[in-house]
């Protein structure tokens, strides 16, 4: 089975000159490729919840958890169908597994939100890591088999562990992203 990339970039290639059975054979495969990575993550991400969530705390280093939401998904999916929503997901997974520190966490929080943990990171550090993050994908653009270009953005709320418990974190930054949705997306807010 191919790599989720290697998926991503034949459907960004702009040169898909197949039969209408192949292409729905490496759509499907593509499709495959994505649910496997998520279950992946989820999977991974739980089992690193769970353990890290009380060593988090006890160890009292900085950490920072954000809550990211890709800006206007269902219109992507309902514009452009989801095949092409489904590159969009894959392409953001891919940046954020791509600039995280080893220990750091990154788990699907819902349809199109994830929520990633930055460990032993101060409060600079951790909001200088977002900040790129929702430049590097606001830049992107991503060719669909049809030849159109796609951007895309992301909200993000961010919170810091200031003594507080991760679930009070949770909902801190969960308020920080709903303020960035309220305050015109493709931005970064703090709880």
């Amino acid at each position: 089975m191919p790599k989720a990339r290697k998926a991503g970039n034949f459907f960004t290639s702009g040169t898909f000159n197949t039969p209408a059975n192949d292409r729905n054979k490496i759509h499907n495969e593509f499709v495959s490729v994505w649910k496997n990575k998520c279950e992946q993550i989820i999977m991974k991400a739980r089992f690193s919840m769970k353990e890290d969530k009380k060593t988090l705390q006890e160890k009292e280093e900085p950490f920072a958890l954000g809550l990211i939401d890709i800006d206007d998904f269902k219109a992507i999916n309902d514009n452009l169908g989801h095949s092409v929503g489904d590159m969009v997901m894959v392409e953001l997974v891919q940046n954020i597994e791509k600039s995280l520190d080893n220990g750091d966490i990154v788990a699907r929080f819902g349809d199109e939100k994830f929520c990633v943990v930055l460990k032993n990171k101060d409060h600079k550090k951790a909001l200088e890591w977002f900040l790129k993050l929702k430049s590097k994908i606001s830049s992107l653009s991503l060719r669909t088999k049809e030849g159109k270009n796609v951007g895309f953005s992301l909200s993000i709320g961010v919170a810091f562990s200031d003594g507080g418990d991760t679930n009070e974190m949770l909902k801190q930054a969960d308020f920080a992203l709903r303020k960035a949705k309220q305050n015109g997306k493709n931005r970064v807010e703090i709880a």
